[in-house]
Order: C-alpha cells, then sequence, then structure tokens
C-alpha cells in the first residue's frame, strides 16, 4: 500500500488543488474583466469590442493518442482577445493559456501551458469556418506518462483545429484537433506524442 505521507503524493495533491484553483479563477475572470480593462485597448471584432486582455473564448478538448501510447489529454483553454487581427478581420493573433489532464493506465499528470496561437476564416462561410494554428510551452506534472518516460516536464505542443459553427448561435464551435507534445530534443529521450480529438469553444459576449 501506497505512503501517502510521502513526498510524492504530497506534492501530486499539491498541484492538483492549485490546478482546480486556477480553473475557477479563469471561469470567473470573464466576468469581472471587461469593466477593468480601459477603452484604448478595445478592438472591434464582429461589431463587438474585444478588450486585449480580456478572457474572449473558452474551449474544453478531449484529445486521443494516435500512436505507441494509451492516453488522452482533457484540457480547459481560454484565449485573449485580438492581440493583431488583419483589416478584414480574416485573421487573428492570439494568447491561450491553458490547464488540464494527461491520462494513461497507471497515471494522471496535471499539465498547464501557454503560447500564441493564430486564428484564419476561410473565405468561404467565412462566419461558420475557423482555422487555427497554436503553439506553446507546457509544464507536466511528472515525466513518465502512458508507461513511457517523456524526457522530462519542459514539453512543447503545436496543434492545428477546424472548427464549424452548426448552431443558428454563431459564438459556439464544433472543433477538431490533431497536436503534438514533445521536448524539442532538449533530453536525451523524445518520444514525442501525438493526439487527436474533439474541442468544444465559446465566445463570450455572444
Amino acid at each position: 500500500m501506497p505512503n501517502m505521507n510521502s513526498p510524492q503524493p504530497r506534492r501530486r495533491r499539491l498541484w492538483r488543488r492549485i490546478s482546480a484553483t486556477i480553473v475557477f479563477v479563469l471561469a470567473l475572470a470573464p466576468q469581472f474583466a471587461s469593466a477593468q480593462i480601459p477603452e484604448r485597448l478595445r478592438h472591434p471584432v464582429g461589431g463587438r469590442a474585444e478588450p486585449v486582455w480580456q478572457i474572449a473564448h473558452q474551449s474544453f478538448h478531449l484529445t486521443t493518442a494516435l500512436r505507441k501510447f494509451s492516453a488522452r489529454e482533457l484540457t480547459y483553454t481560454v484565449r485573449s482577445g485580438p492581440l493583431w487581427a488583419s483589416r478584414v478581420r480574416r485573421m487573428t493573433l492570439r494568447w491561450a493559456a491553458n490547464v488540464g489532464q494527461l491520462e494513461s493506465r497507471s497515471a494522471r499528470d496535471v499539465l498547464l501551458g501557454i503560447g500564441p496561437l493564430i486564428e484564419f476564416r476561410p473565405r468561404i462561410l467565412t462566419s461558420r469556418t475557423l482555422i487555427e494554428f497554436g503553439s506553446g510551452v507546457h509544464w507536466i506534472d511528472g515525466d513518465g506518462f502512458a508507461d513511457e518516460s517523456l524526457g522530462q516536464r519542459l514539453q512543447f505542443q503545436s496543434h492545428v483545429a477546424l472548427g464549424l459553427a452548426p448552431w443558428r448561435q454563431r459564438d459556439t464551435l464544433l472543433m477538431v484537433r490533431v497536436q503534438h507534445i514533445s521536448n524539442a530534443g532538449l533530453a536525451a529521450h523524445n518520444p514525442g506524442l501525438d493526439l487527436a480529438g474533439l474541442e468544444l469553444r465559446h465566445r463570450f459576449g455572444g
């Protein structure tokens, strides 16, 4: 029977409490952020003001490993207002931050990440479709995952996602997501992890 007073379980319990607190704060932040941001930092998007540093979008994605591993990732992501946008608003740059969980048969590891992403809206069905490209730095609570070491806790993630708004309210998108996680060769062992799955994304203020 494992010793619950050993440093490893204590550390895991601490990080799970921290991640739960982060999710709670991120969920409440949009209710208060808008009033705190000066008007000069707001950008018109789709006819509505969207502050640069407000949490403008949130999403959940569930992805499953495509090869080598028996694993899945469940992650909550928030996206900022636009840092930059093209004149016709078909391309937008945002910051994204996420907290989630990598799960295998033998372990559950907390994941924290941040990085930039670019959104592109095709000419066809511009108001209903979205293509997203993103990358970022991730920290994983544990260097062993799915019965094989990922090499180190610091990892890099890149993804592409294709979304469609099938409902009457176009603020909610259903997206297909493919992503890759690896340590970029910073560790001697770098197996990499490829995942694919679905993402449900919602825009605040819809």
